[in-house]
Formats: structure tokens, C-alpha cells, sequence
């Protein structure tokens, strides 16, 4: 499957390698942990026109179990695409498209990402038009250069106590190391989720976040 954040350039796509006996809750965790987002807010799935998801209190009904629907059900033909989208307050969307159909390689551990460009925005920026205005702003390295000074200066003349700094420098890192994607790092956090025999024991934040 090939996946890319729609309304988004540079684009930030993905690469998966996913067996078609997994089912969409699979799917869901995947695409969580390839691209470095937390599970926090709903999502659904929309294959030929029908909603999929995995149901939380409070959330959205689906009539079917994610955790009882397979890939392989949909039989989609090659270059076929369908629709993710996550966290309806933002309005992310996802297009996936099947790209190959394989068969299994025992050398491989399933998921695997096999490609992918750039991080992905931030789960809780506002959505792609607010990304976008905020990536116009923090493309520039001397922008950066610049804010990272007076964000030491804010911090020394006590205008900012250790947490504010803290995340100041955690924003300006997203910003100078957006270009980049870390492949091994994702199929490091993939294989950590889905070969936990209890998979109810531990979740996707304590995965991308390790």
C-alpha cells in the first residue's frame, strides 16, 4: 500500500508492506505508528463507500467489528484507493492505494514500511491549511536560528520556566528536522506493537514515543 497525507507539500507518503489477512483494526495501528501519531482522536476508514473504524465510548458506530473485517475481503484490484481519515476536528485524510499485490517473503517481518518522505505534521496543528501556514513560517533555518536565540534569552530572563522551553525546543526540532523520515526507527516501533502477543497491554503513544 502506498499512503500519502492529502493537502500536504511536500508530500509525506508511506510505503507498507501488509499481509491481506490483517484486519482494518490492524490497519488503523499501522498507519498510526508509521506516521508518528498517537491514537487520540477518532477515525474511520471509507472502502466502496462504507465506513470502518474501530469504536470508542462516545465515538462513532460502525456496523461492523474492525477487528473481525480482513483485508483480504475487499478483493481491491491494483491501483484501487480508499479513504482514512483521523481526527474530525482537524480533518486529516489519507489516501491509500494499493500498489502490488506479493507474495509472502519469510525474510521479511510483517508490517514492514518500505519507504516513506518527510515526518508528518503534527496530530494537533489545526489540520492542513494551518500546517501549511505554519511550515511557510519555519522553512527558513536562519528563521529558526533566530527564534531559538530568543527562546534561550526568554528562558535566562525567566520569561520561560523549564516546560515552556522544553517544548519551544521540542517545536523547533519538529521544524528543523521535518525533511527527514526515519524508516528504521518506524519498523523498529511496528514490529515493538505487533509482536506483543497482548497487544491490550501497551499503546501506540508508548510505541512512538519510546
Amino acid at each position: 500500500l502506498r499512503i500519502w497525507l492529502k493537502e500536504i507539500s511536500p508530500m509525506v507518503w508511506r510505503r507498507l508492506l501488509i499481509k491481506d489477512t490483517y484486519t482494518i483494526a490492524d490497519l488503523h495501528y499501522c498507519l498510526q505508528i508509521s506516521f508518528a501519531w498517537s491514537d487520540s482522536h477518532l477515525h474511520q476508514f471509507i472502502i466502496y463507500g462504507k465506513a470502518y473504524g474501530l469504536y470508542y465510548a462516545g465515538g462513532m458506530h460502525f456496523s461492523d467489528d474492525a477487528n473481525q473485517v480482513y483485508l483480504d475481503q475487499f478483493q481491491l484490484r491494483l491501483n484501487e484507493r480508499f479513504i482514512y481519515q483521523y481526527n474530525f476536528n482537524d480533518d486529516w485524510e489519507y489516501e491509500l492505494r494499493l500498489e502490488k499485490i506479493l507474495p509472502i517473503n519469510t525474510k521479511y517481518e510483517y508490517p514492514l514500511c518500505s519507504a516513506g518522505n518527510r515526518t508528518a505534521p503534527p496530530e494537533d496543528c489545526g489540520g492542513p491549511e494551518a500546517f501549511m501556514a505554519l511550515f511557510e513560517q519555519n522553512q527558513s533555518h536562519y528563521s529558526l536560528e533566530w527564534r531559538l536565540l530568543d527562546l534561550v534569552e526568554d528562558y535566562k530572563n525567566g520569561e520561560k520556566d523549564l516546560e515552556g522551553f522544553t517544548e519551544g525546543i521540542e517545536g523547533l526540532h519538529y521544524w528543523a528536522t521535518a525533511h527527514k523520515f526515519d524508516k528504521k526507527s518506524t519498523n523498529r516501533k511496528l514490529k515493538k506493537y505487533f509482536s506483543n502477543a497482548n497487544r491490550c497491554d501497551i499503546s501506540i503513544e508508548e510505541v512512538i514515543d519510546e
